[in-house]
């Protein structure tokens, strides 16, 4: 399947972080030789993505992250729905304010993008994992609906079916 590595450190952290970066992304690089990406948030909130259509040895010594960086994901993907050589199913993926990475397939991601009135951020997207971080866009403030009842449909693997 894929890879997933991430931080989250305090602005005030002397921990560098394209080394913190390139570390984790070394780390990860044998799960998936189909793409790679990261997003990092900056102390101003704002949150920048990059991926590519590469394996992670491409990607590895070109990696800057600034020091202002207090948040990274980093995602190697070894794909099973919705072909790489289109950029936007790569990950990490972005609808609206929400950016996230995902390891696992969903069969009926199509199915609830519909029964959700939910369109695509970009047209050409086939990605499955898109469905997750569009629900969680689209019920952000009302995590209890979002949990039983969208989330609740999802069919795939790689899905955490527990409850608190």
């Amino acid at each position: 399947m894929c890879g997933i590595a991430g931080y989250s450190f305090a602005l005030e952290s002397t921990v560098d972080r394209t080394v913190a970066a390139r570390a984790l992304l070394a780390g990860i690089a044998e799960r998936g030789a189909d793409s790679v990406g990261f997003a990092y948030r900056g102390d101003d909130s704002k949150v920048t993505v990059h991926k590519q259509r590469t394996g992670a040895s491409e990607l590895l010594d070109r990696i800057e992250v600034p020091q202002t960086a207090t948040q990274l994901l980093v995602h190697v993907r070894d794909y099973t729905k919705a072909h790489p050589h289109v950029v936007p199913n790569n990950h990490p993926i972005r609808h609206g304010a929400v950016v996230g990475i995902h390891n696992g397939t969903i069969a009926n991601d199509d199915e609830l993008f519909a029964a959700h009135g939910i369109a695509r951020a970009e047209p050409s997207m086939t990605v499955d994992s898109e469905l997750i971080f569009a629900l969680a866009e689209q019920f952000r403030g009302r995590t209890a609906y979002l949990r039983t009842r969208a989330t609740g449909r999802l069919d795939g693997d790689g899905l955490d079916r527990r409850r608190p």
